[in-house]
């Protein structure tokens, strides 16, 4: 279960008015029409593992916005499965959501588009595909459109792409022809890329060296519930898939 970031616990964040805007129409057009070059480009930097993780963090400023005005505790379990793959991809399932006809309200509307772009970063990781941060830019303007702070959202945004890129910055030429090939399509394996911790992303404190990634990997993991996730894989599917170790802990690299 996860437990909402310092930098979210604030009533004047999740119980604040949703006076952003909204109508039905916008579950079908945000996609198309709502966009950020510069944002764009920016993710594009990123590797992998750092494009999920960012994913699953963006996704967070929209759950715990929302999560007191209605259960859309849907949406957690997915963003849970985003940051357990970062750890081994065997760990979920590549999901589709069914999503309900009529789910478009201020509530329901936007955790149906956070879900759809969710779905298509997950099948992109689980698939190794190079859009790999195809969906970051309109997930980051989803979660900035209905934050009661915007200040707040930017510097945070900010701070994160500040560190990310340095540390965790894409390995290959995004314009070269000659990418592996998995089943007749371009495969990019990121199995060796480095783990993020999901603390990296919210607690400006939190130092990344193998000790701190260590504990905070396993505490994660120890505390998730493959029985009350249905999108994460048992251990004995785990195992039978190739996994090495003890799955839902951590054995470092």
């Amino acid at each position: 279960m996860l437990k909402i970031p310092d930098i979210l616990n604030n009533p004047s964040f999740y119980d604040a008015e949703l006076d952003y805007k909204w109508n039905s129409k916008m579950v079908i057009d945000w996609e198309e029409k709502v966009s950020n070059y510069k944002l764009f480009n920016i993710f594009l930097k990123l590797n992998h593992k750092a494009s999920i993780g960012m994913a699953a963090a963006l996704a967070e400023w929209i759950y715990w916005r929302l999560h007191t005005k209605d259960n859309i505790d849907i949406l957690s379990k997915h963003i849970e499965t985003l940051w357990v793959s970062l750890i081994d991809k065997r760990y979920v399932k590549k999901w589709e959501y069914d999503f309900i006809p009529g789910e478009r309200d201020k509530t329901h509307g936007v955790k149906t588009i956070a879900l759809e772009s969710l779905e298509r970063s997950n099948r992109n990781y689980i698939d190794g595909a190079y859009n790999i941060s195809a969906e970051l830019d309109g997930q980051a303007m989803l979660a900035r459109y209905i934050c009661p702070d915007k200040k707040l959202f930017d510097t945070w945004l900010e701070s994160c792409i500040r560190k990310l890129i340095p540390l965790f910055p894409v390995e290959y030429d995004r314009s070269s022809k000659s990418k592996p090939k998995k089943n007749g399509k371009s495969y990019y394996d990121s199995s060796h890329e480095q783990p993020i911790p999901r603390e990296f992303f919210f607690s400006p404190d939190f130092e990344l060296n193998p000790k701190n990634t260590q504990e905070a990997l396993d505490n994660f993991l120890i505390n998730l519930s493959y029985k009350d996730n249905d999108l994460l894989n048992t251990p004995e599917t785990m195992l039978a898939e190739g996994f090495i170790g003890t799955p839902y802990r951590y054995g470092g690299k």
